[in-house]
C-alpha cells in the first residue's frame, strides 16, 4: 500500500514538473530579447583578387524587442535597432597611382543610425530608419583600408588623395515586405518587398522579391530579417534564399560627391537611373546564435567605364537576455 501511494504521488509530480520545464524553458526562450550583431561585407570574400568598386563594409549593431500588448492580435512584436558602420569604395583597384585611373570615385560612408521594426501575424513587415552620416575624409576610408592592409599583409593602397570631399548626410529609409505565398510542405515560401531612401547622401526606390527554401521559420520569427527575437516558437533553421531586386537612384553621393557642396571632389560620375542586383546566400540558426552567408551581384551603377561588380556577406548574430 505504501510503495503503491508513492507510485501515485510521483504520477501526480511527473506532470507538474513537465509542465514547470516547459514554462520555464518557454519563459527563457522569450527572455532572450537582446541581439547582438556583426556583418561583414568584402569583394574579397569571392577569392577573385578584387578590390575594388564597393570593397568593403563593417556594421555592428544592437537590437532589442519592444514590450507588446497581449491584446493586440494584428502586430507580433516590435524591434528597435540601433547600428553603426561604414563602408568603403575604391576605384577599379586600391591602389590608383594617377587621377587618370579613377573610373569610380574614391570615398567611404561612416553612419549611425537608428531603426524600429514591425513584424505581423500575417507575417507582413514594415520598418523605418534614420542615418546621420558622412561621406569623404571625415569617414576614416583612408585609415581603416590602410589598417586592415596592414594587418593582412596586403599592399599599401594608394589614390585617397583623390577622394571625394566631406559633407554630412542625413538619410531617411522605409522597407516593407509582403508575405505571398508557402508551399503545403513549408519547405519553400515567396514574399515581395519594397524600400524606399530619401536624404542627401542615398535617394532612390527598390523593389524585388525574396524565395526561401529548406527549414524556416515564419517570417515574423526567423534568423533571415532578425525577427527571431523573444520568440518561444523559433526553432532552428537552415535554408537558402534568393533575392533579386531593382532598384532606381534618384540620387548617391558616393558616385556624384555631396549633394550640397559645390566642391564635390576631383573626381565624380553620374549614377546610372536603373541597377540589377541578385543576392544569394544560406542562413543557418541554432538556439541563441545565428547566421548568414551571402553573395550578391549588381549591374553596372555609374555612366563611366566601371564594370558591374560582386562583393560576399558574412554575418553573425547572439541573442541574450
Amino acid at each position: 500500500m505504501i510503495i503503491q501511494s508513492n507510485t501515485q504521488k510521483m504520477k501526480l509530480k511527473i506532470p507538474v514538473l513537465v509542465a514547470l520545464l516547459t514554462v520555464s524553458l518557454s519563459a527563457s526562450a522569450q527572455n532572450h530579447n537582446k541581439q547582438f550583431g556583426f556583418k561583414s561585407d568584402n569583394d574579397a570574400y569571392l577569392a577573385r583578387g578584387q578590390d575594388k568598386y564597393y570593397t568593403n563594409g563593417i556594421f555592428i549593431s544592437y537590437r532589442f524587442a519592444n514590450k507588446q500588448k497581449i491584446e493586440n492580435s494584428v502586430l507580433a512584436k516590435r524591434i528597435t535597432q540601433l547600428e553603426v558602420g561604414q563602408k568603403m569604395y575604391n576605384a577599379q583597384s586600391g591602389y590608383i597611382p594617377d587621377m587618370v585611373y579613377v573610373d569610380r570615385p574614391i570615398t567611404a560612408y561612416l553612419y549611425a543610425g537608428a531603426s524600429k521594426h514591425w513584424f505581423y501575424t500575417s507575417e507582413n513587415s514594415l520598418s523605418l530608419g534614420v542615418q546621420l552620416g558622412t561621406i569623404g575624409p571625415n569617414a576614416l576610408g583612408r585609415q581603416a583600408q590602410e589598417f586592415i592592409h596592414k594587418l593582412g599583409g596586403f599592399y599599401p593602397p594608394r589614390g585617397w588623395e583623390y577622394q571625394l570631399n566631406n559633407e554630412i548626410g542625413l538619410n531617411f529609409n522605409m522597407a516593407y515586405t509582403h508575405f505571398l505565398q508557402r508551399s503545403p510542405s513549408k519547405k519553400l515560401d515567396l514574399s515581395i518587398h519594397t524600400g524606399a531612401n530619401l536624404g542627401n547622401t542615398f535617394s532612390g526606390l527598390s523593389a524585388g522579391f525574396t524565395l526561401r527554401t529548406g527549414r524556416m521559420n515564419s517570417f515574423n520569427a526567423t534568423a533571415y530579417n532578425r525577427s527571431n527575437l523573444a520568440d518561444a516558437s523559433s526553432t532552428s533553421e537552415f535554408f537558402f534564399f534568393a533575392k533579386p531586386q531593382l532598384d532606381w537612384v534618384a540620387y548617391d553621393a558616393s558616385i556624384s560627391g555631396g549633394l550640397f557642396i559645390n566642391d564635390k571632389g576631383p573626381v565624380t560620375f553620374n549614377s546610372k537611373p536603373w541597377v540589377l542586383s541578385q543576392e544569394f546566400g544560406l542562413v543557418f540558426a541554432q538556439k541563441r546564435w545565428s547566421a548568414q552567408l551571402s553573395y550578391t551581384f549588381k549591374t553596372d551603377e555609374i555612366n563611366s567605364p566601371a564594370k558591374a561588380h560582386q562583393f560576399g556577406s558574412i554575418a553573425t548574430y547572439y541573442q541574450f537576455k
